[in-house]
């Protein structure tokens, strides 16, 4: 086992949403169309990017592939509007 280790720093990295998103989101509202965000981040963090952008409202829900995939047809379709 290791011993004395010495932690030298952290690294964060970030992908911000490109800046012409919010208003193609804007446009969409606009034009009532719905939007979906796909994403394969962690699904808090992908919460946490549509909430910057002002897609979804806090603490919104967010399904894994997993959990869609075990979904029947009945329920698939529900969780897409839900989610």
């Amino acid at each position: 086992m290791e011993t004395e280790l010495e932690l030298l720093g952290l690294v964060a990295l970030e992908d911000p949403p490109r800046p012409d998103v919010r208003e193609a989101l804007m446009a969409c509202r606009a034009a009532d169309i719905r939007v979906a965000m796909v994403s394969g981040d962690h699904p808090r963090t992908a919460v946490r990017i549509g909430e910057s952008l002002g897609l979804v409202a806090s603490g919104a829900a967010a399904r894994t592939g997993l959990e869609l995939d075990r979904l029947d047809a009945d329920a698939f379709r529900q969780a897409v509007r839900e989610t």
